[in-house]
């Protein structure tokens, strides 16, 4: 089984001009990695992890983090890839909307037994996913960023850590970046136990939705391919959401 999208040539646009491979960049998030149907996340043929460098080098610089970013999400339609599809520029409207302190996280505890889309964004486009994370955390003003992971995927851990270490070597200027691993199970990969277990709970759903009226600290998750996304459309580069049929 493979997952591909397919090859488009991105528009220039004003964000572009000066990048010397403004007319030839891709939408791809992965290409050609072919992954077992069952078991862990590991592909057949592992490709190389997109180091710093070349990640930057294909792509630019990652832009900074404003609130206009909000109407490049509108216009790209852009959806979670988590499963629900809300709507990412909605999701961030309301987190602007509450008060408190915000945690930005990204929840890469993929617990679909037959998934591994979001282990090999991670391990092969590490840093495409947390320049999401980090534009996210700019955007809102979060007073945290966070990449959720399961306890039990070494290989993601591993992937992930080491991509910080690079960011943080060559001094990239961005929010704080950290890795929380989490129980193994299924249900710790819910948004809400993901919001509680970051605000000292248990890593187990809530029964109800905690309202501005509770108060508290506020936790924003995205998916890793939603971030991901976001650091596409950041660069101006074509939109991928539910209208467009170009990714």
């Amino acid at each position: 089984m493979t997952f591909e999208l397919p090859t488009q040539t991105a528009p220039t646009r004003t964000a572009d001009v000066g990048h010397p491979r403004a007319n030839q960049r891709s939408t791809l998030l992965l290409h050609g990695v072919r992954l077992a149907r069952s078991g862990p996340a590991e592909p057949w043929v592992p490709a190389a992890t997109e180091h710093l460098a070349a990640h930057t080098d294909r792509l630019g610089q990652r832009p900074a983090g404003t609130i206009a970013l909000l109407e490049a999400l509108d216009h790209a339609g852009l959806t979670g890839h988590g499963g629900a599809h809300v709507p990412t520029a909605a999701k961030w409207r309301a987190a602007l909307a509450h008060g408190g302190p915000l945690t930005v996280a990204a929840n890469g505890a993929e617990s679909e037994p037959l998934s591994a889309k979001d282990a090999t964004l991670l391990r092969q486009r590490p840093h495409l996913v947390l320049d999401g994370l980090a534009l996210a955390a700019e955007a809102l003003g979060a007073r945290r960023a966070v990449l959720w992971l399961h306890g039990d995927d070494t290989g993601t851990l591993y992937a992930m850590q080491a991509a910080l270490t690079e960011r943080r070597t060559a001094r990239y200027p961005e929010p704080w970046l950290e890795i929380v691993s989490g129980p193994g199970h299924y249900l710790a990969g819910e948004s809400s136990a993901i919001g509680r277990a970051l605000n000292g709970g248990p890593a187990l759903p809530r029964i109800r939705r905690v309202t501005d009226a509770d108060g508290g600290p506020r936790t924003l998750v995205h998916n890793v391919e939603t971030l991901a996304r976001v650091a596409l459309i950041a660069r101006g580069l074509p939109p991928c959401g539910p209208r467009s049929s170009r990714c």
